[in-house]
């Protein structure tokens, strides 16, 4: 279900009731029978008692696999994401009001996310923490998040700014990063998450089939504790990458006709 409208998510349990085996929510909707992110929890799901399933958000997607690996080895003890996101549909050409997206009879009552998409950086809040905080118990009270809305119509990049819980190496953080990107795949065999070291710019990530990649040039560590960590995705192909690989994931288990 992707019509954008939250309400519309509560009809996925009446859709499994008139006899429809699987219902995929592209939300962090928190009334699914299991929330899924690759790089998280994809070995725990299970095609016969999950049947709502949603896949979370992009940001959450493209950071979440990053933070939980970190966290795993080496400990964070606080994480601010800041999120530079594309313009989405709902958004004007010039200065307007805005209907939401999610509560469709509504209005935005933040007028920047009003002003025009096209040639403005607009400051705006973000739910990625907290979702992040959702999918990572043990980083609950640990992460906090900000955004822009940027007059791009596809590429978003993250600036992750971690204090590690104990003093690290530029290397051992490297290595880290390195072994889950290469480890964690989807039952197809797609990277969720890749490393890279060229000099990029956003529009060369367009049409990227990894949750995130994590630019390796701006990996950055400040007296063993201050972690600076920039991650480059397609918020659209990414995301919808993951969202046929969950397809993929639930096909494999029933033993039916992969995709």
């Amino acid at each position: 279900m992707s019509s954008g409208a939250d309400r519309e998510a509560d009809c996925a349990k009446t859709i499994i009731s008139n006899g429809v085996e699987h219902v995929i929510v592209t939300n962090h909707y928190k009334g699914a029978d299991f929330i899924l992110l690759f790089g998280i929890n994809d070995a725990n799901i299970n095609a016969n008692n999950h049947r709502v399933i949603a896949t979370s958000i992009c940001d959450s997607n493209a950071i979440a696999p990053v933070l939980n690996v970190l966290n795993a080895k080496i400990g964070i003890e606080y994480c601010f994401v800041t999120t530079l996101h594309p313009w989405l549909s709902y958004q004007r050409l010039t200065d307007s009001f805005i209907h939401s997206e999610s509560f469709p009879a509504a209005f935005y009552n933040y007028y920047p996310l009003g002003r025009a998409s096209v040639n403005n950086l607009i400051p705006k809040s973000t739910s990625a923490g907290n979702v992040i905080e959702d999918l990572i118990p043990t980083l609950a009270g640990k992460v906090s998040s900000f955004s822009y809305r940027t007059p791009l119509a596809i590429v978003s990049s993250s600036d992750c700014s971690l204090v590690m819980a104990r003093v690290t190496s530029i290397e051992e953080i490297t290595t880290v990063v390195k072994e889950f990107s290469e480890q964690c795949k989807a039952p197809n065999g797609r990277q969720i998450v890749k490393t890279g070291k060229e000099s990029l710019v956003s529009s060369d990530y367009i049409a990227e089939q990894a949750s995130c990649t994590v630019d390796m040039d701006w990996l950055n560590l400040d007296n063993g504790r201050f972690l600076k960590c920039i991650l480059w995705y397609d918020n659209e192909w990414g995301y919808t990458s993951r969202v046929a690989d969950t397809i993929d994931l639930l096909s494999k288990q029933k033993g039916e006709r992969r995709l």
